[in-house]
């Protein structure tokens, strides 16, 4: 393991913008680095259907035969403000200039494969087929994801490289999500000469809102207003508003609870005020829950213990590309990649983390 290789892998990575939808660029340079170590890279076409300029790429390298074939997966895009990341090194992080994000996430476990696989051919390490997945779109909907065929895989198990906190931990519980979009129709009136006349339709939707359970309902499931738009003029009686809400649980008979009630409340209120409601309520995605006897989660047991760490695993209140590829069928776990304040300017990666999990993905390729 090189630490200052790694670092600059990392510094040089992050600096190549990729914001979501305009991953092609850093692809493109991933595909040449990956090559360079001696796997076989290739586009999906994944950029003819989902809002990217990009296909996933999908890595190979093939490997000893008697050992198992493991998979890792990265996302490729970042969410803004992205664009010209100066990457700044400290006394004991790495973080932006403050004016963007970081982009350790997804880009520090993209380093930290680099640098394991690397530094494991630096040794003429045996090693068994490695395959690598980098998505696009996983900020805005597990796009990429969602159009990968996993059929084209050799193998089973996926390390999904995407998640905060100190390597050694994983998540294996994730939620399921569902959106909805409302749409209520009033009635429009001059709002200085005959207001009386109109059904504020802005009205009705936040006499809704304030009648919905909102934010954090119990330690498993939450929800949420997203969006509002609607109105003309200020002397016009809106006649149309419009609202996007979404809620997540572990638990899908809470989502669906969740959801009826906050279709309840919309409902009502437009009873009540002789509204007119059109909605609709869309899974964004799957429940992910990791069995203790999977073979991803005893895999990377055993490549933790061997460096020292102690394995934790807990649920996680967001959703990934690992929701997507478990109900495709593979054996996915999420580890922990020490990033820390991800999707915000303060966003940051320790050293110690960065180094700890290009070790841990050296450990899990090794233990494979």
């Amino acid at each position: 393991m090189n630490l200052e290789r790694l670092i600059n892998e990392f510094t040089e990575l992050v600096a190549i913008e990729s914001e979501s939808g305009n991953e092609l660029t850093f692809a493109k340079e991933l595909k040449r680095r990956f090559e360079a170590l001696g796997f076989t890279m290739s586009f999906d076409d994944a950029a003819d259907h989902v809002p990217s300029n990009s296909g996933n790429l999908y890595g190979i390298r093939q490997g000893e035969p008697e050992r198992r074939p493991i998979i890792f997966s990265c996302h490729m895009d970042t969410v803004t403000p992205g664009v010209g990341i100066k990457p700044q090194i400290k006394a004991d992080r790495i973080t932006s200039d403050g004016t963007t994000i970081l982009a350790s996430d997804d880009k520090a476990p993209i380093a930290s494969l680099i640098e394991a696989i690397r530094s494991l051919d630096e040794e003429n390490a045996e090693l068994g087929t490695i395959e690598l997945v980098f998505s696009v779109g996983e900020e805005v909907g597990m796009h990429g994801a969602r159009h990968f065929d996993v059929s084209r895989l050799q193998g089973k198990t996926m390390f999904v490289l995407d998640s905060s906190g100190t390597p050694g931990k994983a998540i294996v519980q994730a939620p399921t999500a569902a959106r909805i979009k409302a749409t209520i129709t009033g009635r429009a009136a001059h709002a200085g000469l005959q207001p009386e006349k109109g059904i504020s339709a802005i009205s009705v939707m936040s006499e809704a809102i304030t009648a919905m359970p909102l934010l954090r309902i119990d330690q498993e499931t939450t929800a949420n207003v997203g969006t509002i738009t609607g109105g003309s003029a200020t002397n016009i009686v809106a006649e149309q508003c419009e609202a996007t809400f979404e809620a997540r649980s572990l638990q899908k008979d809470k989502l669906d609870r969740q959801v009826a009630a906050m279709v309840e409340a919309l409902e009502t209120a437009c009873r009540k005020h002789d509204a007119t409601l059109d909605y609709e309520v869309n899974t964004s995605y799957p429940p992910l829950l990791v069995s203790q006897d999977s073979p991803a989660v005893k895999l990377f047991k055993e490549a933790a213990e061997s460096l020292g760490l102690t394995p934790t695993f807990s649920a996680t209140g967001g959703g990934s590309d690992a929701n997507i590829y478990a109900e495709k069928g593979l054996e996915v776990l999420i580890p922990a990649c020490g990033m820390s304040d991800a999707h915000s300017v303060n966003e940051y990666i320790l050293l110690d983390d960065l180094e700890s999990l290009a070790q841990l993905v050296r450990a899990i390729i090794t233990t494979a």
